[in-house]
């Protein structure tokens, strides 16, 4: 699976602080295994997102993808 990020997010991401980078690497490697796997929370989106689906790095970060 090939991942691409946006300059947005790699924004966004620089001003993460270390744990939760960590923890989106995690998840990050759970999602490369199955997008799916339960422990990511993965879901579609609503409204204007609707072709969006997002997974869980915790309770208050999540990432946007597209397939």
């Amino acid at each position: 699976m090939e991942i691409r990020t946006s300059a947005h997010f790699e924004r966004r991401y620089k001003k993460l602080s270390q744990p939760i980078k960590e923890k989106a690497k995690k998840q990050e490697k759970l999602f490369v295994a199955d997008p799916f796997d339960s422990r990511l929370f993965t879901h579609k989106l609503h409204g204007k997102d609707k072709e969006k689906l997002v997974y869980s790095i915790d309770y208050k970060y999540r990432i946007k993808f597209i397939f």
